[in-house]
Protein backbone atom coordinates (compact mmCIF):
# COMPACT_ATOMS: atom_id res chain seq x y z
CA UNK A 1 0.00 0.00 0.00
CA UNK A 2 1.41 3.12 -1.02
CA UNK A 3 2.62 5.31 1.65
CA UNK A 4 1.08 8.65 2.44
CA UNK A 5 3.45 10.78 3.87
CA UNK A 6 1.37 13.59 3.88
CA UNK A 7 0.71 12.79 7.47
CA UNK A 8 3.71 13.64 8.72
CA UNK A 9 4.84 16.96 9.42
CA UNK A 10 7.62 18.74 7.07
CA UNK A 11 10.41 18.48 9.44
CA UNK A 12 9.31 14.56 9.72
CA UNK A 13 8.91 14.33 5.94
CA UNK A 14 12.67 15.97 5.78
CA UNK A 15 14.33 13.67 8.21
CA UNK A 16 12.38 10.50 7.28
CA UNK A 17 13.36 11.17 3.55
CA UNK A 18 16.70 12.42 4.57
CA UNK A 19 17.26 8.77 6.39
CA UNK A 20 16.11 7.04 3.09
CA UNK A 21 18.82 8.51 1.27
CA UNK A 22 21.61 6.11 3.53
CA UNK A 23 22.75 9.24 5.62
CA UNK A 24 23.14 8.05 9.76
CA UNK A 25 21.38 9.98 12.69
CA UNK A 26 24.24 12.34 13.40
CA UNK A 27 25.00 13.19 9.70
CA UNK A 28 21.04 14.26 9.73
CA UNK A 29 21.84 16.75 12.33
CA UNK A 30 24.40 18.26 11.19
CA UNK A 31 22.85 18.74 7.85
CA UNK A 32 19.61 20.17 9.08
CA UNK A 33 21.22 21.96 11.64
CA UNK A 34 19.57 19.29 14.95
CA UNK A 35 20.88 17.41 17.62
CA UNK A 36 20.96 13.85 17.50
CA UNK A 37 18.17 13.71 19.86
CA UNK A 38 15.34 15.83 17.80
CA UNK A 39 16.28 13.42 14.81
CA UNK A 40 15.31 9.99 16.62
CA UNK A 41 12.15 12.25 18.08
CA UNK A 42 11.21 12.91 13.80
CA UNK A 43 11.87 9.11 12.84
CA UNK A 44 10.05 7.98 15.98
CA UNK A 45 6.90 9.68 14.89
CA UNK A 46 7.41 8.99 11.51
CA UNK A 47 7.06 5.43 12.41
CA UNK A 48 4.12 5.11 14.42
CA UNK A 49 2.04 7.72 11.44
CA UNK A 50 3.13 5.16 8.79
CA UNK A 51 2.95 2.38 10.55
CA UNK A 52 6.68 1.15 10.42
CA UNK A 53 8.85 -0.87 13.15
CA UNK A 54 12.15 0.55 12.61
CA UNK A 55 14.13 2.90 10.06
CA UNK A 56 14.69 -0.95 7.70
CA UNK A 57 11.50 -0.95 7.33
CA UNK A 58 10.90 2.86 6.62
CA UNK A 59 13.70 3.07 3.85
CA UNK A 60 11.82 -0.30 2.16
CA UNK A 61 8.53 1.40 2.77
CA UNK A 62 9.29 4.62 0.99
CA UNK A 63 12.11 3.74 -2.01
CA UNK A 64 9.20 1.99 -3.25
CA UNK A 65 6.95 5.39 -3.58
CA UNK A 66 7.38 8.51 -5.19
CA UNK A 67 8.72 11.03 -2.53
CA UNK A 68 6.33 13.35 -0.66
CA UNK A 69 6.09 17.30 -0.98
CA UNK A 70 4.73 19.16 -3.98
CA UNK A 71 7.19 19.43 -7.47
CA UNK A 72 8.85 22.92 -8.05
CA UNK A 73 7.37 24.70 -10.89
CA UNK A 74 8.72 24.53 -13.94
CA UNK A 75 9.23 28.09 -15.74
CA UNK A 76 11.44 28.69 -18.75
CA UNK A 77 13.69 30.87 -19.33
CA UNK A 78 14.56 32.38 -23.18
CA UNK A 79 17.99 31.68 -24.39
CA UNK A 80 18.10 33.57 -28.11
CA UNK A 81 14.51 32.76 -29.48
CA UNK A 82 14.44 29.02 -27.46
CA UNK A 83 12.97 28.45 -24.16
CA UNK A 84 14.58 26.28 -21.49
CA UNK A 85 12.20 24.65 -18.48
CA UNK A 86 13.80 24.83 -15.44
CA UNK A 87 13.06 24.29 -11.73
CA UNK A 88 14.18 26.07 -8.83
CA UNK A 89 13.54 24.27 -5.21
CA UNK A 90 15.19 24.54 -1.76
CA UNK A 91 15.93 27.94 -0.18
CA UNK A 92 19.41 29.59 1.31
CA UNK A 93 22.10 31.89 0.52
CA UNK A 94 23.87 29.77 -2.19
CA UNK A 95 22.73 28.11 -5.02
CA UNK A 96 23.85 24.94 -7.04
CA UNK A 97 23.10 24.44 -10.83
CA UNK A 98 22.80 20.50 -11.86
CA UNK A 99 23.53 20.69 -15.61
CA UNK A 100 22.13 17.03 -16.70
CA UNK A 101 23.61 14.63 -18.54
CA UNK A 102 22.11 12.46 -21.78
CA UNK A 103 18.73 13.00 -21.27
CA UNK A 104 16.57 14.51 -18.60
CA UNK A 105 13.18 15.80 -17.36
CA UNK A 106 12.61 18.36 -14.68
CA UNK A 107 9.36 16.93 -13.69
CA UNK A 108 9.33 13.19 -14.04
CA UNK A 109 12.78 13.40 -12.16
CA UNK A 110 10.08 14.02 -9.13
CA UNK A 111 8.24 10.77 -9.46
CA UNK A 112 11.64 8.38 -9.41
CA UNK A 113 11.90 8.15 -5.48
CA UNK A 114 15.77 7.84 -5.46
CA UNK A 115 16.27 10.75 -7.58
CA UNK A 116 13.51 12.58 -6.09
CA UNK A 117 15.56 11.61 -2.65
CA UNK A 118 18.98 12.87 -4.60
CA UNK A 119 17.07 16.24 -5.68
CA UNK A 120 16.42 17.18 -2.11
CA UNK A 121 19.39 16.23 -0.48
CA UNK A 122 21.10 18.48 -2.65
CA UNK A 123 18.44 21.35 -2.17
CA UNK A 124 18.58 21.32 1.69
CA UNK A 125 20.35 24.16 2.88
CA UNK A 126 20.52 26.19 -0.51
CA UNK A 127 19.02 26.54 -3.57
CA UNK A 128 19.12 24.13 -6.35
CA UNK A 129 18.59 24.76 -10.23
CA UNK A 130 18.00 22.30 -12.70
CA UNK A 131 16.63 22.08 -16.07
CA UNK A 132 16.61 20.45 -19.52
CA UNK A 133 18.56 20.68 -22.63
CA UNK A 134 17.09 21.59 -25.45
CA UNK A 135 16.33 19.07 -27.04
CA UNK A 136 15.34 17.10 -23.92
CA UNK A 137 12.41 17.16 -21.29
CA UNK A 138 10.04 19.87 -21.13
CA UNK A 139 12.18 22.56 -23.00
CA UNK A 140 11.71 23.25 -26.90
CA UNK A 141 12.04 20.66 -29.22
CA UNK A 142 14.81 20.61 -32.08
CA UNK A 143 14.84 19.09 -35.62
CA UNK A 144 19.15 17.57 -34.23
CA UNK A 145 20.24 18.10 -30.71
CA UNK A 146 23.84 17.09 -32.09
CA UNK A 147 23.76 20.25 -34.21
CA UNK A 148 23.42 22.62 -30.85
CA UNK A 149 27.36 23.73 -30.00
CA UNK A 150 28.67 24.14 -26.74
CA UNK A 151 28.76 27.72 -27.25
CA UNK A 152 24.77 27.06 -27.69
CA UNK A 153 24.62 24.97 -24.53
CA UNK A 154 26.15 27.18 -22.41
CA UNK A 155 23.94 30.44 -23.36
CA UNK A 156 21.18 28.05 -22.15
CA UNK A 157 23.10 27.55 -18.69
CA UNK A 158 23.88 31.59 -18.33
CA UNK A 159 20.05 32.02 -19.50
CA UNK A 160 18.21 29.85 -16.71
CA UNK A 161 20.93 31.08 -14.37
CA UNK A 162 19.34 35.10 -15.17
CA UNK A 163 15.58 33.58 -15.14
CA UNK A 164 16.54 32.26 -11.42
CA UNK A 165 18.24 35.42 -10.71
CA UNK A 166 21.57 33.76 -9.40
CA UNK A 167 24.64 35.38 -10.00
CA UNK A 168 27.17 33.10 -8.87
CA UNK A 169 26.93 29.37 -7.92
CA UNK A 170 28.40 25.79 -7.99
CA UNK A 171 27.75 23.59 -11.32
CA UNK A 172 27.06 20.14 -10.41
CA UNK A 173 27.95 18.58 -13.99
CA UNK A 174 27.09 15.00 -14.83
CA UNK A 175 28.36 12.62 -17.13
CA UNK A 176 28.19 15.06 -20.34
CA UNK A 177 27.33 18.03 -18.27
CA UNK A 178 30.80 17.90 -16.92
CA UNK A 179 32.05 19.41 -20.31
CA UNK A 180 29.55 21.77 -20.64
CA UNK A 181 29.96 23.03 -16.65
CA UNK A 182 34.13 23.08 -17.07
CA UNK A 183 33.32 25.47 -20.76
CA UNK A 184 30.94 27.51 -18.60
CA UNK A 185 33.53 27.71 -15.76
CA UNK A 186 36.53 29.20 -18.04
CA UNK A 187 34.68 31.35 -19.74
CA UNK A 188 32.54 33.36 -17.01
CA UNK A 189 34.68 32.60 -14.01
CA UNK A 190 32.95 35.37 -11.81
CA UNK A 191 29.99 33.66 -12.28
CA UNK A 192 31.62 30.11 -10.83
CA UNK A 193 31.71 29.37 -7.37
CA UNK A 194 33.08 25.58 -7.76
CA UNK A 195 32.74 22.68 -10.21
CA UNK A 196 31.10 19.25 -9.22
CA UNK A 197 32.16 17.01 -12.19
CA UNK A 198 30.95 13.40 -11.24
CA UNK A 199 30.74 10.73 -13.95
CA UNK A 200 32.22 12.88 -16.11
CA UNK A 201 32.48 12.45 -20.02
CA UNK A 202 35.51 14.66 -21.34
CA UNK A 203 37.05 12.61 -24.27
CA UNK A 204 35.66 9.38 -26.21
CA UNK A 205 39.05 8.12 -26.82
CA UNK A 206 40.30 7.68 -22.96
CA UNK A 207 39.58 4.04 -22.79
CA UNK A 208 36.42 3.55 -24.17
CA UNK A 209 36.64 -0.06 -24.87
CA UNK A 210 36.98 -1.20 -21.16
CA UNK A 211 33.47 0.01 -20.60
CA UNK A 212 30.10 0.14 -22.40
CA UNK A 213 31.27 3.45 -23.84
CA UNK A 214 32.74 1.39 -26.46
CA UNK A 215 28.95 0.34 -27.75
CA UNK A 216 26.81 3.84 -26.95
CA UNK A 217 29.42 6.38 -27.87
CA UNK A 218 31.57 5.12 -30.62
CA UNK A 219 29.33 2.70 -32.33
CA UNK A 220 26.16 5.36 -32.35
CA UNK A 221 25.08 3.30 -35.79
CA UNK A 222 25.11 0.11 -33.61
CA UNK A 223 23.44 1.88 -30.81
CA UNK A 224 20.46 3.34 -32.88
CA UNK A 225 19.35 -0.12 -34.18
CA UNK A 226 18.91 -1.09 -30.70
CA UNK A 227 17.73 1.60 -29.71
CA UNK A 228 14.71 1.24 -32.38
CA UNK A 229 13.67 -1.67 -30.69
CA UNK A 230 13.95 -0.93 -27.07
CA UNK A 231 13.71 2.45 -26.38
CA UNK A 232 11.16 3.07 -23.75
CA UNK A 233 11.49 -0.18 -22.31
CA UNK A 234 14.27 0.65 -20.19
CA UNK A 235 16.11 -1.78 -21.94
CA UNK A 236 18.41 0.71 -22.87
CA UNK A 237 19.40 2.55 -20.08
CA UNK A 238 19.32 -0.40 -17.54
CA UNK A 239 22.56 -1.83 -18.18
CA UNK A 240 23.94 1.53 -16.91
CA UNK A 241 22.41 1.17 -13.71
CA UNK A 242 21.69 -2.73 -12.98
CA UNK A 243 20.88 -1.70 -8.93
CA UNK A 244 17.72 0.17 -10.17
CA UNK A 245 17.18 -2.71 -13.63
CA UNK A 246 17.05 -5.82 -11.15
CA UNK A 247 13.80 -5.21 -9.97
CA UNK A 248 10.63 -4.51 -11.58
CA UNK A 249 9.64 -1.64 -10.09
CA UNK A 250 13.17 0.23 -11.13
CA UNK A 251 13.13 -0.40 -14.89
CA UNK A 252 9.69 0.72 -14.76
CA UNK A 253 11.16 3.72 -14.07
CA UNK A 254 14.38 3.56 -16.37
CA UNK A 255 11.58 2.96 -19.03
CA UNK A 256 9.67 6.58 -18.37
CA UNK A 257 13.02 8.33 -17.85
CA UNK A 258 14.09 7.18 -21.52
CA UNK A 259 10.07 8.07 -22.60
CA UNK A 260 10.23 11.49 -20.80
CA UNK A 261 13.41 12.21 -21.67
CA UNK A 262 13.28 12.33 -25.33
CA UNK A 263 12.55 10.76 -28.39
CA UNK A 264 14.23 7.98 -30.06
CA UNK A 265 15.48 9.80 -32.24
CA UNK A 266 16.55 12.84 -30.12
CA UNK A 267 18.17 10.55 -27.54
CA UNK A 268 20.42 9.23 -31.17
CA UNK A 269 21.70 12.47 -31.70
CA UNK A 270 22.64 13.22 -28.38
CA UNK A 271 24.52 10.22 -28.29
CA UNK A 272 26.41 10.94 -31.80
CA UNK A 273 27.48 14.29 -30.13
CA UNK A 274 28.58 13.09 -26.95
CA UNK A 275 30.95 10.52 -28.69
CA UNK A 276 32.64 13.33 -30.01
CA UNK A 277 32.95 15.53 -26.96
CA UNK A 278 36.69 16.40 -26.20
CA UNK A 279 37.41 19.17 -23.70
CA UNK A 280 40.80 17.71 -21.90
CA UNK A 281 42.29 21.19 -23.64
CA UNK A 282 39.56 22.72 -21.51
CA UNK A 283 41.83 21.68 -18.40
CA UNK A 284 44.57 24.55 -17.84
CA UNK A 285 41.81 27.17 -17.90
CA UNK A 286 39.09 25.98 -15.22
CA UNK A 287 40.54 27.56 -12.30
CA UNK A 288 37.53 26.98 -10.50
CA UNK A 289 37.73 24.80 -7.04
CA UNK A 290 36.54 21.11 -8.59
CA UNK A 291 35.66 17.86 -6.80
CA UNK A 292 35.52 15.34 -9.43
CA UNK A 293 33.91 12.34 -8.64
CA UNK A 294 33.48 8.65 -10.14
CA UNK A 295 32.51 5.19 -9.27
CA UNK A 296 35.32 2.72 -10.35
CA UNK A 297 32.99 0.29 -12.37
CA UNK A 298 31.19 2.41 -14.17
CA UNK A 299 29.17 0.82 -17.11
CA UNK A 300 28.93 3.80 -19.23
CA UNK A 301 31.56 6.42 -18.91
CA UNK A 302 35.42 5.03 -18.01
CA UNK A 303 36.73 5.99 -14.53
CA UNK A 304 39.88 7.42 -16.91
CA UNK A 305 37.65 10.09 -17.94
CA UNK A 306 37.89 11.20 -14.13
CA UNK A 307 41.37 10.47 -13.54
CA UNK A 308 42.56 12.56 -16.16
CA UNK A 309 40.76 15.50 -14.38
CA UNK A 310 42.21 15.40 -11.33
CA UNK A 311 45.52 15.11 -12.77
CA UNK A 312 44.98 17.95 -14.96
CA UNK A 313 42.67 20.74 -13.35
CA UNK A 314 44.36 23.63 -11.18
CA UNK A 315 42.76 23.26 -8.44
CA UNK A 316 40.54 19.73 -7.83
CA UNK A 317 40.17 17.05 -5.09
CA UNK A 318 39.20 13.52 -6.19
CA UNK A 319 37.24 10.82 -4.87
CA UNK A 320 36.65 7.34 -6.30
CA UNK A 321 33.75 4.96 -4.77
CA UNK A 322 33.14 1.38 -5.53
CA UNK A 323 29.87 0.75 -7.65
CA UNK A 324 28.50 0.12 -11.41
CA UNK A 325 25.36 2.66 -11.54
CA UNK A 326 25.92 5.53 -13.58
CA UNK A 327 23.64 8.09 -12.22
CA UNK A 328 24.78 8.95 -9.01
CA UNK A 329 21.19 9.02 -7.31
CA UNK A 330 21.25 5.19 -7.54
CA UNK A 331 23.07 2.62 -5.61
CA UNK A 332 25.19 3.39 -2.58
CA UNK A 333 25.38 7.30 -2.89
CA UNK A 334 25.66 8.07 0.11
CA UNK A 335 29.61 8.33 0.16
CA UNK A 336 28.84 10.44 -2.92
CA UNK A 337 26.70 13.22 -1.18
CA UNK A 338 28.61 13.09 1.60
CA UNK A 339 31.66 14.02 -0.42
CA UNK A 340 29.51 16.71 -2.24
CA UNK A 341 28.00 17.91 1.07
CA UNK A 342 31.39 18.78 2.43
CA UNK A 343 32.52 20.63 -0.85
CA UNK A 344 29.51 22.69 -0.54
CA UNK A 345 30.14 23.41 2.72
CA UNK A 346 33.28 24.99 2.13
CA UNK A 347 33.58 28.71 1.20
CA UNK A 348 35.04 29.05 -2.22
CA UNK A 349 36.14 33.04 -2.70
CA UNK A 350 35.70 34.02 -5.97
CA UNK A 351 38.01 33.02 -8.87
CA UNK A 352 40.49 35.39 -9.14
CA UNK A 353 41.77 35.60 -12.94
CA UNK A 354 43.33 38.88 -13.04
CA UNK A 355 41.48 39.61 -16.14
CA UNK A 356 42.61 36.05 -17.57
CA UNK A 357 39.45 35.09 -19.59
CA UNK A 358 38.77 32.15 -22.26
CA UNK A 359 37.99 33.66 -25.02
CA UNK A 360 38.81 32.78 -28.99
CA UNK A 361 40.74 35.18 -31.07
CA UNK A 362 40.87 35.53 -34.93
CA UNK A 363 44.60 36.97 -36.50
CA UNK A 364 44.31 37.98 -40.38
CA UNK A 365 47.38 38.33 -41.95
CA UNK A 366 46.35 41.86 -43.49
CA UNK A 367 44.28 44.78 -42.08
CA UNK A 368 40.58 44.57 -42.44
CA UNK A 369 38.46 47.30 -44.90
CA UNK A 370 35.61 48.60 -42.90
CA UNK A 371 33.34 46.32 -45.09
CA UNK A 372 35.33 43.78 -43.57
CA UNK A 373 35.36 45.18 -40.12
CA UNK A 374 31.11 45.04 -40.68
CA UNK A 375 31.53 41.45 -41.18
CA UNK A 376 33.73 41.07 -37.30
CA UNK A 377 30.59 43.07 -36.02
CA UNK A 378 28.25 40.90 -37.22
CA UNK A 379 30.14 37.51 -35.75
CA UNK A 380 30.08 39.89 -32.68
CA UNK A 381 34.23 40.21 -32.29
CA UNK A 382 35.77 42.82 -30.79
CA UNK A 383 39.23 44.31 -31.99
CA UNK A 384 41.95 44.81 -29.16
CA UNK A 385 45.15 45.91 -29.48
CA UNK A 386 48.41 43.45 -28.78
CA UNK A 387 51.60 43.18 -28.97
CA UNK A 388 51.01 40.95 -31.84
CA UNK A 389 49.20 43.82 -33.87
CA UNK A 390 45.15 44.29 -33.94
CA UNK A 391 43.76 41.34 -33.27
CA UNK A 392 40.05 40.45 -32.65
CA UNK A 393 38.45 38.76 -29.71
CA UNK A 394 35.05 36.26 -29.59
CA UNK A 395 33.64 34.37 -26.87
CA UNK A 396 32.99 31.33 -29.20
CA UNK A 397 35.50 29.60 -31.45
CA UNK A 398 32.32 28.84 -33.40
CA UNK A 399 31.70 32.23 -34.37
CA UNK A 400 34.95 33.14 -34.29
CA UNK A 401 35.39 30.13 -37.13
CA UNK A 402 32.62 31.42 -38.97
CA UNK A 403 33.49 34.98 -39.24
CA UNK A 404 37.31 33.91 -40.08
CA UNK A 405 35.64 31.56 -43.12
CA UNK A 406 32.97 34.38 -44.10
CA UNK A 407 36.88 36.95 -44.33
CA UNK A 408 38.33 34.57 -46.29
CA UNK A 409 35.53 34.04 -48.88
CA UNK A 410 35.23 37.97 -49.08
CA UNK A 411 39.28 38.18 -49.61
CA UNK A 412 40.37 34.98 -51.09
CA UNK A 413 44.00 35.72 -50.65
CA UNK A 414 43.61 36.75 -47.18
CA UNK A 415 45.32 34.25 -44.64
CA UNK A 416 43.07 33.44 -41.04
CA UNK A 417 44.43 32.00 -38.04
CA UNK A 418 41.68 31.02 -34.75
CA UNK A 419 43.19 29.74 -31.64
CA UNK A 420 41.29 29.81 -28.14
CA UNK A 421 42.76 30.15 -24.87
CA UNK A 422 43.50 32.57 -21.73
CA UNK A 423 43.53 36.38 -23.24
CA UNK A 424 44.46 39.05 -20.46
CA UNK A 425 42.67 42.23 -21.20
CA UNK A 426 44.25 45.40 -19.92
CA UNK A 427 43.43 49.08 -20.23
CA UNK A 428 45.63 49.37 -23.16
CA UNK A 429 44.78 46.46 -24.74
CA UNK A 430 45.32 42.39 -24.97
CA UNK A 431 47.84 40.33 -23.46
CA UNK A 432 48.99 36.71 -23.13
CA UNK A 433 50.77 33.74 -24.03
CA UNK A 434 48.02 32.64 -26.46
CA UNK A 435 48.70 35.45 -28.45
CA UNK A 436 52.18 34.54 -29.85
CA UNK A 437 50.65 30.69 -30.31
CA UNK A 438 48.15 32.61 -32.75
CA UNK A 439 51.16 34.33 -34.21
CA UNK A 440 52.98 31.51 -35.10
CA UNK A 441 49.51 29.55 -36.74
CA UNK A 442 49.22 32.59 -38.76
CA UNK A 443 52.79 32.31 -39.78
CA UNK A 444 52.30 28.94 -41.16
CA UNK A 445 48.99 29.47 -43.10
CA UNK A 446 49.07 29.08 -46.84
CA UNK A 447 47.29 32.27 -48.53
CA UNK A 448 43.56 31.58 -48.96
CA UNK A 449 43.95 29.43 -45.84
CA UNK A 450 41.65 29.57 -42.36
CA UNK A 451 43.64 27.47 -40.11
CA UNK A 452 42.54 26.54 -36.13
CA UNK A 453 44.75 24.91 -33.69
CA UNK A 454 43.34 21.72 -32.06
CA UNK A 455 41.55 23.12 -29.24
CA UNK A 456 39.25 25.54 -31.78
CA UNK A 457 38.12 22.12 -33.89
CA UNK A 458 37.75 20.17 -30.35
CA UNK A 459 34.77 23.60 -28.79
CA UNK A 460 33.19 23.88 -32.40
CA UNK A 461 31.44 20.36 -31.21
CA UNK A 462 27.54 20.57 -32.67
CA UNK A 463 28.33 22.98 -35.37
CA UNK A 464 28.47 22.45 -39.39
CA UNK A 465 32.01 23.31 -39.47
CA UNK A 466 34.07 21.10 -41.89
CA UNK A 467 37.99 20.22 -40.85
CA UNK A 468 40.84 18.93 -42.61
CA UNK A 469 43.82 17.55 -40.42
CA UNK A 470 46.99 19.75 -41.01
CA UNK A 471 50.56 19.34 -39.31
CA UNK A 472 51.75 19.67 -35.97
CA UNK A 473 53.57 23.14 -35.56
CA UNK A 474 56.26 23.58 -33.59
CA UNK A 475 56.22 26.40 -30.98
CA UNK A 476 59.30 29.02 -30.79
CA UNK A 477 58.77 28.58 -27.16
CA UNK A 478 59.00 24.83 -27.18
CA UNK A 479 55.92 22.64 -27.18
CA UNK A 480 53.64 21.77 -30.11
CA UNK A 481 50.08 22.28 -31.52
CA UNK A 482 48.06 20.77 -34.01
CA UNK A 483 47.11 23.02 -37.09
CA UNK A 484 43.59 22.00 -39.06
CA UNK A 485 42.24 23.55 -42.42
CA UNK A 486 38.38 24.87 -42.36
CA UNK A 487 36.20 24.60 -44.77
CA UNK A 488 32.53 24.97 -43.75
CA UNK A 489 29.35 27.12 -43.89
CA UNK A 490 29.76 30.71 -42.64
CA UNK A 491 26.44 33.27 -41.64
Amino acid sequence: MPADLAVLTPREREVALAAVSGDDTRAIAGRLALSPRTVEHHLSAAYRKLGVRNRAALVALLRDVPAAGPEPATRYAVSGSAHVAYQVTGSGDRDLVLIPGFVSNVENAWTWPEHAAFLRRLATGRRLIVFDKRGTGLSDPVTDPARLTLEQRMDEVRAVMDAAGSRRATLFGFSEGAALSMLFAATYPSRVNGLILYGALISGSLDAASSGAASVFAEPERSWQIMREVWGTGQFLAPFGPSAAATTAGLAHIARFERHGASPAAAHAIIKMAGAIEVRGLCPVVRAPALVLHRTGDRLVPVSNSRYLAGHLPAARYAEFPGLDHPPWLGDNAPVLGAVEEFLRTDHPPVRTGGMLLQTILMASEALTPAELATLERFRGRPSASSHGLVYAFEGPVRATECAIALAQVRPGLRVAVHAGELDFRPAGVAGPMLAVTAAVLAAAAPGQVVVTGVVRDLTLGSDLRFAAGPRLDLPGGGRVELHHVGGPAG
